[in-house]
């Protein structure tokens, strides 16, 4: 049994287009009276009228209400809330005036007398026509709008289940044609309407408003979006909206964990329109197994009539035989699987229990090869994918079952499998094939406890709630396992000494190491055993083949007509190819070359394409921050951690969540909690072609103000401050701009870092432009003369602008005393240039001076213990060889003494052109110069060595 619905939503009635929108009313009544169920509820989700004045509600009634109330089961109630269109815009002071005021806006949405008195002098006026309208429509049976609570909640027995419908007003403050993020429905109204419905415990709970949650989450004191989405996953609601009427732009349902949202299209936005079209929603409830189904149709004016919009879903969530999209109704326990709903009612929202009877019925029906081939193509897969015909598990399924085979309920200690990889090498479909099996096996009791949403968390006390019974065993599947898996351990230890339960995980191998969920964190608790998975040999190429083949020409892709051996053999060989390539899996890149090859960029151009203009966060797109990931992930600079994109953009991590989830399902993003990166390195770099062909500036992200400001708990991060500009400069000359972009905002951005002002200077000299990096310390290094690492940096880049005088004064400074302590590097580094500079000064001037300081250089580096073997030559050379002046016994003394009067010598020869009064104020005279610490370190070092 199904509850049945209408959804309809932006009817927009007025005088315009008369003929055309008078013969869309009788279209909808028409589809009404012939469609194959009759509703058992009717919800129109606002923007009835286009100005919200009597006439047009009037004029509506007439020409639609009447008409659709007649072809309607008597016992069939029509639901409507009001949207932006319904408001009279001329009647008392614009909201925005007086909302941004504290005590105005905590009395506009309390819930009580005070508030109700605040509405009914600032907004209830500007409602009026939609409110009377409303009295004789709609079968609320209360002029909500104006009470206390400003919300409503309504409770129904619908062929015998108890289901609550909430209005919630969310054009409260709609004023003009910037409303979007201005808007709020009021927390404390939204929140008062569900605790209200919480009390029946509604078998379904559904929620009316107009806008989408996005339209309230901004920056401002009053955006609620956020708060309200949480709220309606809190109450496990369905939340119904319209809105967004453009063609191409309504979705068929965005899942959020256990809340789900659906928009309907605009049932009339114009009349034969090749641009905007016009539709409608049909919704079906069956409670009983968890699933929502929901049947968008847009009207072809052409033909006369509606016809299914197979564009507003995914081809994963189509019913098979239907023309309609399959989703999980929000649940306490999410849906469970042929299970005891007394087992699971307490287990938080993202966990399901999986037992033998209802998996068989859930895989019973083979899903659509388009949904194969998106699986096949790299998308994540769900139990129905994974276990359809044809698809066979690769050889370490086998393996990784028989341990837990052995373990079942008499183990002495828990059993802890972790599948661990780069992404892209199928841990995902391991993971459910390894649960699948034990579930169904005919010989030994299994139960599965699977956390289908990434985001799942742990409750407390949460295995207390499996069941103990006699020869049974749960296992606890965990697919992105690295950000539950100190909870996991915690639990487990907590049930000891119970060995019945036993845990699957599967997590990228970075991402679980950077949660340093060692050996140790199990040791005393469970056995533990990692699993890699890498690589694809000719067995597992061939079972995957004919998974490929089960499903027809289409999904075998480019090697249609190919048998299985050569397409095997073709498989197994990229695959290869792609092993060698450093943290990426080497199965997706090997399927998606395969099975598309140059095909590829059309298939990431065909999901990049409608990513420009839809969705996003305070200005970024969903292709702004696609485009942010591929280009990292491309590069293989793998920094990007959820918090760095998070503050990039502005947002909250679940703001962020929702966009990533958007990207997960249409443009292969990874699950990764760590890293976000898309699905396979080569998508990324297809991706990254694709958008720069297109004419998208795909290097303005790497040098992004925001991007380079260090946020992020990820200890790896710091590599961003060094590691990206280098990469672009060992790349070649094609990318040294890029290069000097990156270190420039990174310095710019940082500027209390020296370390990066002399990274940054790195970047310049190695990229050929010695002059910019002396322009820019120059210009920064005033307050720095006291850091030995900048001082010695700008004496490199002295010597690359050809000044050896300057390098072997700045070098000298470098050395003398001031500033921090001497370490071994900071010496070798300075006496090496020091010595190559004063043998520059004694090439050009030849004076005897500079030849003497620099064998005493070479002398006083060959005193420093550990010297790898560059730093040795370097020394080596400057005393004339391995047995050189170094034989002659010189005390430390005398060679520091050398380097002294060198030091101001060169300052003579330092070129005009490099301002000497700049660096005579900057650097103070050489002569004052002491090179205590400097004798210190020698001769410490050299008692030590003696020692």
């Amino acid at each position: 049994m199904t509850i049945n619905w209408l959804h309809l939503s932006d009817v927009h009635e007025c005088d315009k287009e008369g003929y055309h929108r008078a013969a869309m009313y009788d279209a909808i009544v028409a589809e009404v009276k012939d469609y194959e169920k009759k509703p058992d509820l009717v919800f129109i989700t606002g923007d009835l009228a286009f100005s919200g004045t009597t006439e047009e509600y009037e004029s509506l009634k007439k020409r639609f209400f009447d008409k659709l109330s007649n072809v309607l089961p008597g016992t069939c109630p029509i639901f409507i809330v009001p949207g932006n269109h319904g408001v009279d815009r001329k009647a008392v002071v614009p909201p925005r005036l007086w909302i941004i005021d504290a005590e105005q806006r905590k009395l506009f949405q309390e819930v009580g007398a005070s508030g109700l008195r605040k509405r009914r002098e600032l907004l209830l006026p500007r409602f009026d026509a939609y409110r009377s309208f409303e009295r004789t429509a709609a079968a609320w049976d209360a002029d909500w709008l104006a009470s206390q609570r400003g919300s409503i909640c309504k409770l129904l027995m619908v062929d015998g289940r108890r289901i609550s419908i909430i209005g919630i007003n969310t054009a409260w403050l709609c004023q003009d044609e910037d409303d979007w993020s201005e808007l709020t429905a009021g927390r404390t109204m939204v929140d008062a309407a569900l605790r209200e419905a919480e009390k029946s415990e509604p078998e379904l709970l559904i929620v009316l408003g107009h806008h989408p949650l996005q339209a309230r989450s901004g920056e401002r004191t009053w955006s609620d979006g956020n708060f309200i989405r949480a709220r309606l996953e809190q109450s496990n609601a369905i939340y119904l909206h319209g809105h967004l009427h453009s063609s191409g732009d309504q979705r068929s349902g965005d899942s959020l964990e256990s809340c789900l949202a659906i928009q309907a299209p605009s049932a009339f936005q114009a009349g034969d329109s090749t641009v905007w079209r016009n539709g409608i929603m049909w919704g079906e409830a069956d409670i009983d197994n968890g699933w929502l189904i929901v049947k968008p149709l847009k009207w072809n004016d052409g033909d006369r009539e509606y016809k299914f919009d197979s564009d507003a879903g995914l081809n994963r969530n189509r019913v098979a035989g239907r023309d309609a999209f399959r989703l999980p109704l929000p649940a306490r326990a999410s849906p469970t699987i042929g299970t005891d709903t007394e087992k699971t009612q307490d287990l938080p929202a993202g966990w399901r229990i999986v037992e033998k009877e209802a998996l068989a019925t859930r895989t019973a029906e083979r899903p659509d090869v388009r949904v194969m081939i998106d699986y096949f193509d790299g998308s994540q897969p769900d139990w129905r994918v994974a276990l359809a015909d044809g698809i066979q598990p690769r050889q370490i399924v086998e393996g990784v079952v028989s341990r837990f085979r052995r373990r079942h309920s008499g183990a002495v200690r828990p059993l802890v499998e972790l599948l661990t990889g780069a992404g892209g090498e199928g841990k995902s479909t391991a993971l459910l094939h390894v649960a699948a099996t034990l579930v169904r096996d005919a010989t030994q009791n299994w139960t599965c406890l699977y956390r289908e949403a990434a985001a799942a968390e742990i409750a407390p006390k949460m295995f207390d709630r499996l069941e103990h019974r006699e020869d049974h065993a749960w296992i606890i599947a965990v697919d992105d396992a690295e950000n539950v898996g100190k909870e996991l351990s915690a639990e487990l230890r907590r049930i000891t000494p119970r060995t019945d339960v036993h845990l699957l995980l599967a997590a990228r191998e970075a991402d679980w190491a950077i949660r340093e969920l060692t050996r140790e964190v199990w040791r005393e608790i469970a056995d533990f055993r990692q699993e890699p998975i890498s690589g694809l040999d000719e067995v597992d190429a061939r079972r995957i083949v004919e998974g490929w083949r089960a499903y027809g020409d289409e999904a075998m892709g480019r090697l249609h007509g190919s048998s299985v051996e050569s397409a095997a053999k073709a498989l197994a060989g990229h695959a290869n190819e792609h092993a060698a390539r450093s943290g990426e899996g080497a199965l997706l890149g090997a399927l998606l070359f395969t099975r598309q090859g140059e095909d590829l960029k059309d298939r990431v151009r065909t999901f990049l394409a409608p990513l420009a203009g839809r969705g996003g966060i305070n200005g970024f797109d969903l292709r702004d921050i696609y485009a942010m990931i591929a280009a990292m992930h491309a590069e293989n600079q793998l920094y990007l951690s959820r918090d760095v994109l998070a503050f990039t953009l502005g947002c909250q991590d679940d703001e962020l969540d929702l966009e990533l989830r958007v990207l997960r399902r249409e443009a292969m993003l990874d699950s990764g909690e760590t890293y976000i990166l898309t699905r396979h390195r080569r998508i990324a770099e297809t991706a990254c072609e694709v958008l720069r062909e297109d004419g998208y500036d795909l290097n303005k992200w790497y040098p992004h103000r925001e991007f380079v400001q260090r946020r992020s708990r990820n200890p790896d991060i710091a590599k961003w401050d060094f590691d990206l500009a280098r990469h672009f400069v060992t790349k070649g000359s094609g990318f040294w701009a890029l290069a000097r972009n990156v270190a420039k905002a990174l310095s710019e951005t940082q500027g209390h870092d020296p370390s990066l002002l002399s990274a940054y200077s790195k970047v310049l000299r190695e990229t050929n432009v010695p002059g910019d990096a002396m322009a820019l310390l120059k210009a920064k290094g005033e307050f720095l003369r006291f850091r030995r690492d900048i001082l010695y940096e700008w004496s490199v880049v002295a010597g690359e602008v050809s000044d050896p005088g300057l390098n072997a004064w700045l070098a000298g400074r470098a050395l003398a005393d001031g500033g921090s302590p001497l370490t071994n590097r900071n010496c070798s580094l300075a006496l090496a240039g020091l010595g190559r500079a004063f043998e520059l000064l004694h090439n050009n001037n030849k004076n005897p001076i500079f030849k003497e300081a620099q064998i005493g250089c070479g002398r006083l580096g060959l005193r420093l213990p550990g010297l790898d073997p560059t730093g040795r030559r370097f020394f080596e050379r400057h005393v004339g060889g391995p047995e050189g002046s170094i034989g002659q016994k010189v005390p430390p003394e005398s060679d520091v003494q050398l380097l002294q009067r060198a030091v101001i010598a060169a300052t003579e020869e330092m070129e005009p052109d490099n301002d000497p009064p700049f660096f005579e104020s900057f650097l103070g005279d050489p002569d004052g110069y002491r090179y205590s610490d400097l004798l210190r370190t020698i001769t410490d070092n050299t008692t030590a060595k003696s020692a």
